[in-house]
C-alpha cells in the first residue's frame, strides 16, 4: 500500500492523452516519476543515470521501470500495479522500456533522441 498521497489527476490526465495524437508517455525525469505514479526515488535525483521511467500508455494500464535496488521501494510507494526492474549495470533501462513499449504494442516507427540511438544502432539507420 502506497505510504504517499497520490498528487496526481489521473481522470485529467487520461482525457488530455486520449485528446491527444500520442500514443503514450514516457517519462523519466525526476520530478516526472514522482508523480505520475507517486513513487520518490531518491537515488534518480541523486544519480541521474540510474533512469527511472513511466510508461503511460493512451490505452492500457501504465508501467514503473526502475533499477532493480529500487524495485522494493517502488512497489510500496507507487499507485501503480505494474513495476519492473532492470538489473542495472547488467541490463540497460532503454532495453527495459523497448520490452515494455513492444508488449503495449507501442513499438512503432516514432522519433527517439538521438542519446538513446547508440544503444540500438542496427534498429536505428
Amino acid at each position: 500500500m502506497p505510504v504517499r498521497p497520490l498528487y496526481l489527476n489521473r481522470p485529467r490526465l487520461e482525457a488530455l492523452l486520449a485528446a491527444s495524437d500520442f500514443d503514450a508517455i514516457v517519462a523519466t525525469s525526476f520530478k516526472n516519476v514522482y508523480y505520475l505514479p507517486g513513487a520518490l526515488i531518491e537515488t534518480q535525483r541523486r544519480i541521474p543515470l540510474r533512469l527511472g521511467i513511466v510508461v503511460w500508455p493512451r490505452h492500457g494500464e501504465p508501467t514503473l521501470i526502475v533499477g532493480d535496488i529500487e524495485e522494493g521501494l517502488a512497489r510500496r510507494e507507487s499507485h501503480l500495479a505494474d513495476v519492473r526492474a532492470y538489473v542495472e549495470f547488467r541490463t540497460s533501462p532503454i532495453d527495459a522500456l523497448a520490452q515494455v513499449l513492444e508488449e503495449k504494442g507501442l513499438a512503432r516507427e516514432h522519433p527517439l533522441p538521438c542519446r538513446c540511438l547508440h544503444r540500438h544502432p542496427e534498429e536505428h539507420p
